[in-house]
């Protein structure tokens, strides 16, 4: 199961950036992931296997990003930030129960 879950999490990645990723791997999946998530023409044989084989496909993709998504223009800022207010809660509620 381990080739469809690195393939799972390379659309996350695509998607969460804006862009197109091009997937060769050794002994999984190979393939194309458009910037909306979709999984474009894998490699595969006759035999219809997805991994262990060898072969290529050619698709012409954009380099030029479509947008700017949120996790790329501010990165780990907002978990950073919730980082901080849980800390924050947490502190203050600390303080509060030594000061009874």
């Amino acid at each position: 199961p381990s080739p469809y879950q690195h393939l799972q999490a390379s659309v996350f990645r695509a998607i969460e950036n804006g862009v197109y990723l091009v997937r060769a791997a050794n002994t999984g999946i190979s393939g194309f992931i458009t910037p909306a998530g979709e999984i474009y023409p894998l490699i595969d044989k006759i035999t219809e296997k997805q991994t262990f084989i060898a072969g290529y496909k050619n698709k012409e993709i954009s380099s030029v990003m479509r947008s700017n998504s949120l996790y790329t223009r501010f990165g780990d800022w907002f978990i950073l930030f919730c980082i901080f207010i849980l800390m924050s809660v947490v502190f203050n509620r600390v303080r509060e129960r030594n000061k009874e």
